[in-house]
């Protein structure tokens, strides 16, 4: 996984998430490139001959409302082409999903729960 995020305000905080579903097609073993903090995994993907890889981006959001309430989201997506999007063809390589949700912190005033 990569993780990138960013304190926009005391109160809003964005981040940009990349990550990989891998698996041993060709009894290679683990491709080490995919450890690289730096490298894009969909780079490691295409120039790896094993092509085992299924690279996944998402974008997150959180919100502080006030102390008691944060707001929160998430926007995930899987093998993107706009090109079928354009299209209207409802493509199947066009896979997204998302999350949104509200955390109340200490909602019935029990202590440590």
């Amino acid at each position: 996984n990569h993780y990138l995020s960013w304190n926009v305000s005391n109160k809003l905080n964005l981040g940009f998430f990349e990550s990989v579903v891998w698996t041993d097609t060709n009894n290679r073993g683990f491709d080490v490139n995919f450890i690289n903090p730096i490298i894009f995994y969909r780079t490691v993907e295409f120039t790896s001959s094993s092509k085992s890889g299924n690279a996944l981006l998402a974008i997150t959001s959180k919100y502080k409302w006030n102390n008691k309430v944060n707001l929160y989201g998430q926007l995930l997506i899987d093998e993107f082409s706009f090109g079928d999007i354009k299209a209207g063809d409802n493509s199947w390589r066009n896979k997204i999903g998302y999350q949104i949700g509200a955390k109340y912190f200490n909602a019935f005033k029990v202590k440590d729960l």
